[in-house]
């Protein structure tokens, strides 16, 4: 019963692949050498939005001297940088603050926008021929809207929904789960080797899930290697999972 499990685990990523490589070889070819290279795309700027002040904000979200758009906007960048960077590894223990970074990230990648106006300008002007300047700032852009994209969706909001919105959505459940009392349980030696085994999955499935945006910016030649080092990583995952049903 286990192999044929397996059987049908094996078969399922196969066929994954095989249409990754059919797709790939299509999406490819609808572009030029140039913006293949470039990686980001006239239309992908459509979901970027526009620079708009934020005016509203949750009461007790900023101190009351922080009447400004830019006086918050500096704050969310600190408290965005602390939670998601220098604190990173207490996001799981503290989720409250997780989500409190969140509705602080609007307010900064609206700022980004502000900054980089100029830069996304020139971006529609000159494509595909794109200095290297202005691509660097371009790809950060489009790496802050992707992460933008993904908190929204967490919480079923999309990158249409307006700002204010997703602020408050942000900060209603920051409070909700702030009340939330932290305990601390020990775990057996057992339960920390499947922790361990959990994030070791949970890191081949990301680095084994290739995105339409990564396949684009690769030659044919390329595209062979990318899809062997995803095959790579699905095996190892598939490895990992039949020792953790056995060890169960």
């Amino acid at each position: 019963m286990k192999s044929f499990n397996l059987l049908i685990i094996k078969n399922f990523f196969l066929f994954f692949f095989i249409f990754l490589i059919f797709s790939v070889a299509t999406n490819s070819s609808e572009r030029s050498e140039k913006e293949i290279k470039l990686g980001i795309f006239l239309e992908d700027l459509d979901q970027f939005g526009n620079f708009k002040e934020i005016n509203y904000a949750p009461d007790g979200m900023f101190p009351e001297k922080a009447n400004t758009f830019y006086k918050k906007q500096i704050i969310s960048q600190k408290e965005f940088i602390k939670i998601f960077v220098k604190q990173k590894g207490l996001m799981e223990k503290y989720t409250d603050r997780v989500i409190l970074g969140m509705a602080h990230f609007e307010f900064f990648y609206m700022q980004q926008l502000k900054e980089n106006e100029k830069t996304i300008n020139k971006f529609k002007d000159k494509y595909p021929k794109i200095g290297a300047y202005t691509k660097k700032n371009i790809k950060k852009i489009y790496g802050l809207n992707k992460a933008k994209k993904s908190m929204r969706e967490a919480l079923g909001l999309s990158l249409n929904d307006d700002v204010n919105v997703a602020i408050q959505r942000y900060y209603v459940l920051y409070k909700l789960l702030n009340q939330a009392e932290i305990k601390t349980i020990k775990l057996s030696k057992k339960e920390k080797s499947k922790r361990k085994l959990h994030s070791n999955i949970s890191k081949n499935i990301s680095n084994g899930s290739p995105s339409p945006r990564t396949s684009k910016q690769h030659s044919p030649v390329e595209e062979n290697k990318c899809v062997k080092k995803y095959n790579s990583h699905w095996r190892l995952c598939i490895h990992r999972l039949c020792l953790n049903h056995v060890g169960s």
